[in-house]
């Protein structure tokens, strides 16, 4: 029980250090670096005589994207090293013994935390670790609903606009909201199944070296630059053309006559009871299944006047818990189609969305009645 205790204690000062303490100020100086440099560079590239829809595109449109992206750079690191320090130390081997006996009920043991901190950084990794132990159908459960360090940006850009004075309280409630729902998933299950003896050898308790524990973080912040660098920058090219062109493939200034905003505007009454039914909204949510960092470089783009202008924070709310447990990206779904099957994928695909829509009605029924 101690042991249990003490670790929601620590996850809890990482997630407070990550998007509430230092990681927070720099990622807000970073964001201001980089609409700085973008603004000039749109003002200097115009007055140079290039093309004003072009540089709209490009500049405002595409960079601008990624730059939303990357501004969340200082949050993803420090939560990185502040994860790989504890596994480095010893400290996560104890935490898989001291919760063990929290993993039993559901039909897992201990082991089952290893994948599900490596879904915290990305979701395929972990669905492939957890294919090699004895639970991996409930593990995988599990690890669909752990929000993944892509979906970072999603977080902050709610929490800065709605929940300025309770963003350590509203990440920590978020967190341990999809956890919960991945313990209930894997119940139902595994809950016939009883795991086996938990009987691993504990590391001794050291202090990592720092060469180890940068190097590490440097090689985890590689590829979340690289993806930056490829999946959210084309993304945001698609998403930018589609926003530019209207159905009969004319171009627009105006995104409501977009294509994207047309699409977005097709399933908008679906949302209508989660407090959310602008399609721009919904847009950004259907890109976010090719790459959760999307959503917010998609709202980015197609709601030029900010978020904070359109949605209540009820609305917000509702809009966040459904973006952070909706659907993993298409990468991980190829993933768990390629290690358990068309069909496990398909019903995991559907049974993450169907329980991200019941939990966000319910939060933003909740909300409106005691906020």
């Amino acid at each position: 029980i101690v042991g249990t205790l003490c670790f929601f204690t620590i996850i809890f000062l990482v997630f407070y250090l990550s998007f509430s303490g230092i990681g927070a100020c720099l990622s807000h100086i970073l964001a201001q670096i980089f609409t700085y440099i973008l603004e000039h560079l749109y003002i200097g590239l115009i007055k140079m005589g290039a093309s004003e829809s072009l540089c709209r595109l490009v500049i405002l449109g595409v960079f601008h994207g990624v730059a939303s992206v990357l501004s969340c750079l200082p949050q993803t690191v420090i939560l990185f090293f502040l994860l790989d320090f504890l596994e480095a130390c010893g400290y996560i081997s104890r935490a898989v013994r001291a919760l063990d006996h929290a993993f039993r009920p559901i039909g897992l043991s201990g082991e089952a935390l290893l994948p599900v901190l490596m879904g915290f950084g990305c979701t395929v990794p972990a669905i492939i670790a957890a294919s090699h132990t004895k639970e991996k159908e409930s593990a995988t459960c599990l690890l669909v609903f752990i929000p993944c360090n892509a979906k970072v940006p999603l977080l902050t850009l709610i929490v800065y606009n709605f929940f300025e004075q309770k963003r350590t309280l509203v990440a920590f409630f978020l967190y341990l909201l999809c956890i919960s729902m991945g313990i209930i998933q894997a119940f139902w299950q595994n809950k016939q199944i009883k795991p086996p003896a938990f009987a691993d050898e504990l590391p001794p308790l050291e202090l990592p070296p720092i060469s180890t524990l940068i190097m590490q973080t440097r090689i985890k912040t590689k590829e979340y630059l690289i993806r930056a660098a490829t999946i959210v920058f084309l993304s945001c090219l698609a998403v930018n053309i589609l926003s530019t062109l209207t159905p009969s493939f004319a171009i627009t200034q105006c995104k409501d006559e977009s294509i994207l905003a047309h699409f977005g505007d097709l399933l908008a009454p679906i949302f209508s009871p989660l407090g959310f039914d602008d399609g721009r909204l919904i847009s950004a949510l259907l890109s976010g299944i090719f790459a959760k960092e999307m959503i917010v470089s998609t709202a980015e783009v197609l709601i030029p006047e900010g978020i904070k202008t359109m949605l209540s924070p009820a609305q917000a709310l509702s809009f966040l818990v459904f973006g952070f447990m909706y659907s993993p990206c298409i990468t991980a779904t190829c993933t768990i189609k390629k290690e358990f099957g068309a069909e496990k994928s398909l019903r995991l695909f559907i049974g993450c969305t169907a329980t991200a829509y019941a939990i966000s009605y319910l939060i933003y029924t909740i909300y409106r009645i005691f906020a």
